[in-house]
């Protein structure tokens, strides 16, 4: 199947976090109009540690064609989905950015979500993880991985699992030195960090994990791209026991006996 990759390489990554984190059928708007909030692909998801202090800031939206336009800083509201995980301490704002600094109160996981005053746009949130204390490995995890023509290319059952450094050699079992794993869980096993077992060296050399260790852009030779032929998006996604996440695989926590499903195929629009 042939697919024409005529987006950049950053705004492919974008419009797939959007499409992943939920976004609905927007109501029609202009070019150039403001359709949807943002992020910038860093803060999709963080990983951090009871007592942390970040920050977030939102420099612009896009419009219905996956184009930047500018945001009224002052018009963006922030919110916790649990308060006692993560406290919002203040928010600001000027006249194109809105920034939220929070603290990490306890372990948990908390939807810290922007939304717009005006009418119509689609909110955004960023996936927040204090992890808990290390709980040991993991047991009998099956991994399977299928490619574009829905063919299973690896199939295998780790018999147990514990969490390790994804930043180690390849040979190791990581993504090497160079990889960035700010937003990947280090007390307990991931569903990346079983996906990382189930690639050989060369794989995991070749891969392309991006934004902090929340995105695969690539792997196996097929990269997230754009179809301009069917209008669509392609790229890696995962099951955990038959369900889709609504979470980086970076950040779900294995537990005994779970099926994880690594599949490269079309993003559903409604996403």
């Amino acid at each position: 199947m042939k697919r024409n990759n005529i987006f950049k390489r950053s705004l492919s990554l974008l419009m797939v976090m959007i499409m992943v984190l939920g976004m609905t059928i927007m109501p029609t708007f202009a070019a150039g109009q403001l359709a949807m909030l943002t992020l910038n692909a860093d803060d999709f998801t963080i990983v951090g540690d009871i007592g942390d202090t970040k920050s977030i800031t939102m420099t612009n939206g896009l419009d219905s064609s996956y184009q930047k336009v500018d945001i009224e800083g002052s018009k963006v509201q922030w919110d916790s989905s649990d308060p006692t995980v993560v406290e919002i301490i203040s928010t600001s704002s000027t006249a194109k950015t809105s920034t939220v600094n929070f603290e990490l109160k306890k372990a948990g996981e908390v939807k810290l979500t922007a939304s717009y005053t005006d009418p119509g746009v689609q909110l955004v949130h960023s996936n927040i993880v204090i992890e808990g204390p290390a709980e040991g490995p993991v047991s009998n995890i099956e991994v399977t991985i299928v490619d574009d023509e829905g063919t299973t290319v690896r199939e295998k059952t780790i018999s147990s699992l514990d969490v390790f450094d994804l930043a180690t050699s390849y040979v190791d079992g990581g993504f090497g030195a160079n990889f960035d794993d700010a937003d990947v869980l280090k007390n307990n096993p991931s569903a990346l960090h079983a996906l990382a077992k189930v690639l050989t060296p060369k794989e995991r050399e070749d891969a392309d994990i991006t934004s902090q260790g929340t995105y695969i852009q690539e792997m196996l030779g097929l990269e997230g791209e754009w179809n301009s032929e069917t209008n669509s998006f392609w790229g890696w996604q995962y099951r955990v026991n038959g369900e889709e996440p609504d979470k980086a695989a970076s950040i779900y926590q294995l537990e005994n006996k779970m099926t994880i499903e690594f599949f490269y195929a079309e993003v559903p629009s409604d996403w």
